[in-house]
């Protein structure tokens, strides 16, 4: 899980036939389901060469497609779940419990009709997403069982893709504690510590500010 913040390889269709990366089946926490229509609409990444992207794993197929209008619920249901499950043992209790603050479906769907998110969907379920804004990966969240298997390295690529448009400098992320080894690990470095400000309403959240 990882909010403001939590990769740079290009995501090309023949790149992408006979992979063997495994993605776990939608957890119990389970988003609203969506119409997984991925063919219909590119992926928002500048570079000519990308494009919408399936894998096929043991008969389960995981899907990066633009986020639209209607994703915003199953949105805000990743987001909390992904806080819950995996931010726990960094942030108190009563931090987790206030994380998602004032925001609704609907703060999500404002966010989504700006055109930088890209959803990944697993049996029609929304289970992950990554937003950008020009030189900012800004939000990044899995569920649990979809964590860990290589789907959050795509999803940061495509948000370092986008946050890189109409940009020249690093590239900034808010990591949450528990996301600092993943960003180092893609290259990110540590340039301080300080609160999430992108937050709505809630208790303050303590954030790595890292750079790329």
């Amino acid at each position: 899980m990882i909010e403001h913040g939590v990769q740079q390889f290009a995501l090309k269709r023949s790149a992408t036939a006979g992979h063997g990366y495994r993605f776990a089946a939608v957890p119990l926490c389970q988003p609203a389901i969506v119409e997984d229509n991925s063919a219909a609409d590119p992926i928002p990444i500048r570079a000519p060469d990308l494009m919408p992207v399936t894998f096929m794993n043991d008969n389960e197929h995981t899907s990066l497609r633009p986020a639209r209008s209607g994703d915003g619920q199953a949105v805000f249901d990743v987001t909390r779940c992904s806080v819950r499950d995996l931010a726990k043992g960094h942030y108190s209790a009563a931090q987790i419990a206030g994380w998602m603050g004032d925001r609704t479906a609907d703060y999500y769907e404002g966010l989504i009709a700006k055109g930088m998110m890209v959803v990944a969907l697993q049996a029609g379920k929304i289970i992950g997403f990554v937003d950008s804004e020009p030189g900012e990966v800004t939000r990044l969240f899995l569920l649990a069982d979809a964590a860990g298997a290589g789907l959050g390295k795509r999803l940061l690529e495509i948000g370092v893709k986008n946050a890189q448009s109409a940009h020249d400098g690093p590239i900034r992320v808010e990591a949450t504690i528990n996301a600092e080894d993943f960003y180092g690990r893609h290259g990110f470095r540590t340039v301080g510590r300080g609160y999430f400000s992108h937050g709505v309403g809630g208790d303050p959240i303590e954030i790595v500010h890292m750079e790329l």
